[in-house]
């Protein structure tokens, strides 16, 4: 099973960061894949913020007909200073969400060599504390390679609109019952992380 992850944010007033995992089955990669780049055939990408409407009511009816299940993890207020310890904790609880199910291989977004690194030395200190499998897989792929990736970015993108800036449009289209959500207070989340 693959669970693709990807971010959205505001950045302006209170902020707020979304992580989430879309998880597909394995046998349904290709079938998946294909579905999304028809979604936006001219393109080497989805990102939800530029689509129109009907690319992301398009994007967001295939999250619904194909992901087993999907989590989103909710930092806000997030001070710009702080943003990327949140990231790296949010990752760890998603990473955690999804590694209740067996074998999953998480393919995250990858944000560039730095940030990667970041990413994969969060993954190995949760392995190391005993909070992910030893054998959870992980890698970063780009958007461009990866067309899964675009159901996290419909996701995330919906999850930022419903959850931070209160537009319930888009996540209306999810099946009750599809996507868990955790929110979590900057304080709280950075208090674990020191503790």
């Amino acid at each position: 099973m693959i669970a693709v992850v990807d971010e959205a944010m505001v950045v302006r007033g209170a902020a707020g960061y979304v992580l989430v995992a879309v998880l597909i089955a394995d046998d349904r990669r290709a079938v998946v894949r294909s579905a999304a780049q028809r979604v936006v055939p001219r393109r080497r990408r989805f990102h939800f913020h530029d689509e129109e409407d009907r690319e992301k009511r398009a994007m967001l009816q295939l999250v619904a007909d194909e992901a087993l299940e999907a989590h989103a993890v909710i930092a806000s207020p997030c001070p710009p200073r702080e943003r990327e310890a949140i990231r790296q904790r949010l990752l760890t609880e998603l990473a955690v969400a999804v590694a209740s199910r067996p074998a999953v291989e998480l393919t995250i977004e990858s944000r560039d060599i730095h940030n990667d690194r970041l990413d994969r030395m969060t993954l190995i200190q949760a392995r190391r504390g005993g909070l992910i499998p030893e054998d959870m897989a992980y890698v970063h792929r780009r958007p461009t390679d990866e067309p899964l990736l675009w159901l996290a970015d419909g996701l995330a993108g919906a999850a930022r609109a419903g959850l931070l800036l209160r537009d319930t449009t888009w996540l209306q289209q999810l099946p009750t019952g599809l996507l868990s959500v955790r929110r979590f207070s900057p304080a709280g989340l950075l208090t674990k992380e020191a503790g």
